[in-house]
């Protein structure tokens, strides 16, 4: 390979992965961002980062919508062996819970919340409007610190050890063929994807938190 070309490979390989990592970065330190909840809820925590809010309504009264959602929330089909969801506070108004389960490595996806909460209004024409709130702070903040780690403990170094020896080694051989192994400079991918798996994992739970607790509150609608 001649030098201009083995240079340009060079260039436009560690380019591409530089702006791989600040996007990987980037994305991690996005996680769990604060996100505003009603100020009708009355749970409130210093910290509201990664917080799931919503609202749905469905069809019955505050006082038997409230109980089934207590039902459904001990029901063992609900209450996984590996997550144990903990009713702390309910009335007509108002269910509270949260999750004694235990680390993320044992229990779905969807049950990675630390706390939910349900606030329950009139709707009019037997309706009921729920409110609900699912903090996901501690999850968020877990895979934050891994996927950070990977950046900043493996990407960077990676980028800077894979960069520095193709450049001292094989961009100033005079043979060819040791020129032709600039390609080897791909071989950093296998630190840059690291974070992505972490940042995936994490939107995967918020994506299926939200779905299971609305879920929870559709299957708590009076049919009658």
């Amino acid at each position: 390979m001649p030098p201009e070309m083995a240079l340009f490979t060079f260039v436009a390989i560690m380019s591409v992965a530089i702006c791989i990592w600040f996007w990987s970065l980037a994305l991690a330190l996005r996680m769990g961002r604060p996100s505003e909840a009603p100020e009708s809820f009355t749970v409130k925590r210093p910290e509201t980062t990664g917080d799931l809010v919503g609202e749905i309504t469905v069809h019955g009264e505050c006082d038997e919508v409230s109980k089934e959602l207590v039902r459904s929330l001990r029901r063992p089909s609900v209450n996984r062996v590996t997550s144990v969801l903990r009713v702390t506070e309910h009335s007509p108004e108002r269910v509270v819970f949260s999750n004694a389960g235990g680390g993320i490595c044992n229990q779905a996806a969807s049950h990675y919340f630390d706390e939910g909460e349900m606030l329950l209004a009139p709707a009019g024409d037997g309706r009921v409007r729920v409110h609900y709130r699912i903090g996901l702070s501690g999850m968020l903040r877990r895979f934050r610190q891994l996927a950070l780690g990977m950046a900043l403990g493996l990407g960077l170094p990676g980028l800077l050890l894979v960069g520095g020896l193709v450049a001292a080694l094989v961009l100033p051989s005079p043979e060819p063929a040791v020129r032709g192994q600039v390609l080897q400079t791909l071989q950093v991918v296998h630190v840059l994807w690291l974070p992505f798996l972490f940042i995936h994992i994490a939107k995967t739970a918020r994506r299926q938190s939200r779905a299971f607790i609305e879920s929870l509150i559709e299957s708590a609608e009076s049919l009658d």
